[in-house]
């Protein structure tokens, strides 16, 4: 019975450590998605960006009056470029750390399986013993 009831101890414990595991699992999966989220939109920035520096420079090449216009939509698309590519960097920043808290999830969950392996081990060996118990009992009545 003790090592029955260590064995579902142990049973009990390497659940739980699966369960804080998994957690640990789905909360670096929703970082990572809000991670690839934020990296979309800045590619999507960065592209806008290069699009507007595009037809500046086309602007430019049309002749000294338009230069000056130019010049204004070069910047703005400068400006939407590196607002995009802070955007992708932050973006990657967050799936980098949303991949971190997903390995330290899977590694809980791993140490929680091989807990929750141990136990059901015990618990066999337990149940084993009791059988083995009521066996000799009914053999010796």
């Amino acid at each position: 019975l003790k090592a029955t009831r260590s064995g579902l101890k142990a049973t009990r414990s390497g659940l739980k450590a699966t369960r804080s595991g998994l957690t640990a699992t789905r909360s670096g999966l929703k970082a990572t998605r809000s991670g690839l989220t934020a990296t979309r939109s800045g590619l999507k920035a960065t592209r806008s960006g290069l699009k507007a520096t595009r037809s500046g420079l086309k602007a430019t090449r049309s002749g000294l009056t338009a230069t000056r216009s130019g010049l204004k939509a070069t910047r703005s698309g400068l400006k939407a470029t590196r607002s995009g590519l802070k955007a992708t960097r932050s973006g990657l920043k967050a799936t980098r750390s949303g991949l971190k808290a997903t390995r330290s999830g899977l590694k809980a969950t791993r140490s929680g399986l091989t807990a929750t392996r141990s136990g059901l081990k015990a618990t066999r060996s337990g149940l084993t013993a009791m059988r083995s118990g009521l066996n000799a009992t009914r053999s010796a009545q």
